[in-house]
């Protein structure tokens, strides 16, 4: 298949050009990461633990020696979450908290493609992957951070990418980047962006949109349909993890590289399991817990982050050694405002920010 996607960084005119950092009002906003060592601090509350599990108890009193050892004992510990096969919604859904306190991950969806949307979408992770050279995409972590894990960006003509970049309050620079860090952090990221042609008859980058999200079926999925439309649907993401099995707990910020009001992920390479865990607190006995939730995600399926999951739980991904060298796609609808981003999410995170959005 021919390559006809635009080049981000030649094709457009200097107000236009992805390379280009000139909005001098967006500036980096603090904020705490949630990567690295910082994940256990956000465990120390502790998780309410999948009832089944005979072991929780005795590996909750050994304390993880990294990171990965971390997220796979809070996978082993978490509540196991099922789907509909036909919505892509969870079963049982009174089952998350004891009482129906309230329902955390609400707004998850997961449902496994037709193998030819999902050959359709795995055609636009590599046209992107072509437009987008190695030498040009970015560490997931952001620069400097040592971060196998690269992604680019495919936006959905020059309108989305002006509606982005000149409409909106994001910035894609990492949260926590400052200074002369966040301007490189975001140059680099404009480097990593491409301009899907979609007048392109072969990549068919609109057709194949409206059949992913007719497939979706947002009213059914209970997905905002004002948001889960071919009209919001900024950009897609490629994600190559490049050997690493874990994806640290974290929060996509909304004003951020992390931009969208609903996420999208469909696994391209692997398999992994998924885990949701929650920002809020409950108490159980008397004793102060931090529920998480976890399902297995095959390559081919997709899953859906909006609502109180994409909102107000941090997400991860542990995959074994056999799907190390998974590849994903993201597809990023909607933009927050300001406003949007603080009532929202953020205001829920004050403890994770230092200021700002």
């Amino acid at each position: 298949m021919a390559a006809n996607s635009k080049s981000s960084a030649s094709n457009s005119s200097n107000t236009d050009d992805p390379n280009s950092i000139s909005r001098e009002t967006k500036r980096p906003r603090r904020s705490r990461s949630l990567k690295g060592d910082e994940v256990k601090d956000t465990m120390e509350v502790g998780l309410l633990r999948n009832n089944n599990n005979p072991s929780s108890d005795k590996s909750s009193s050994e304390p993880p020696q990294t990171e990965e050892d971390n997220l796979r004992q809070v996978a082993g510990e978490a509540t196991v979450v099922e789907f509909d096969s036909r919505t892509g919604l969870p079963l049982h859904q009174d089952h998350f908290l004891p009482d129906g306190v309230f329902d955390p991950i609400r707004g998850i969806v997961k449902k496994r493609l037709p193998r030819s949307l999902f050959e359709k979408l795995v055609c636009i992770h590599k046209r992107i992957q072509q437009e987008v050279d190695a030498s040009r995409r970015v560490p997931w972590a952001g620069i400097n951070d040592g971060d196998a894990k690269v992604r680019a960006f495919g936006f959905l003509g020059e309108s989305s990418w002006h509606r982005l970049d000149h409409e909106s309050a994001v910035r894609l620079v990492a949260p926590e980047k400052e200074g002369q860090d966040a301007i490189d952090d975001e140059t680099a990221n404009r480097k990593a962006i491409c301009i899907l042609d979609m007048e392109d008859a072969d990549l068919d980058v609109e057709g194949t949109t409206n059949e992913f999200i007719n497939f979706l079926n947002p009213n059914s999925a209970k997905l905002d349909s004002k948001t889960v439309c071919p009209e919001e649907l900024i950009a897609y993401q490629i994600n190559m993890h490049n050997g690493m099995r874990y994806l640290p707990a974290h929060l996509d910020w909304p004003l951020h590289e992390g931009f969208g009001k609903v996420i999208v992920t469909v696994a391209i390479r692997g398999d992994a399991d998924v885990l949701l865990i929650a920002g809020d607190t409950v108490v159980v006995g008397g004793e102060e817990l931090q529920p998480a939730w976890r399902f297995h995600l095959e390559q081919g399926e997709c899953y859906v982050l909006s609502d109180r999951a994409r909102n107000r739980c941090l997400h991860a991904v542990v995959a074994n050694e056999d799907n190390k060298a998974r590849e994903s796609l993201n597809l990023r609808f909607g933009l927050h405002t300001e406003d949007e981003a603080r009532h929202q999410i953020t205001k829920y995170w004050a403890d994770q920010l230092i200021g700002g959005n």
